[in-house]
């Protein structure tokens, strides 16, 4: 299972409604501009900033990562425990 980020360039009015709307309970949101999301459904970056609407006709500006390897740094417990439960 792939986890990828989100990042999005600036706030939208409704933030991360479509990541929640899509994929309830396989996000996590870090702030207002950064999101993880593992999808079960979709497992290629391009589709999911489709979905999110990062292109020209939607005016979303952002981009999504696909991420591999090894996790390593410091934040609150329940980005781990979530990282875990996706896995």
């Amino acid at each position: 299972m792939s986890i990828y980020l989100v990042a999005l360039n600036e706030d939208t009015q409704d933030g991360w409604r479509v990541l929640k709307q899509q994929w309830p309970g396989r996000f996590y949101i870090l702030n207002d501009h950064l999101a993880f999301v593992a999808p079960q459904d979709v497992n290629e970056a391009d589709r999911i900033a489709t979905i999110l609407g990062m292109s020209d006709q939607k005016q979303v500006a952002g981009f999504v990562l696909e991420l591999s390897g090894e996790f390593q740094g410091y934040n609150d417990n329940a980005l781990w425990d979530w990282i875990d439960k996706v896995q």
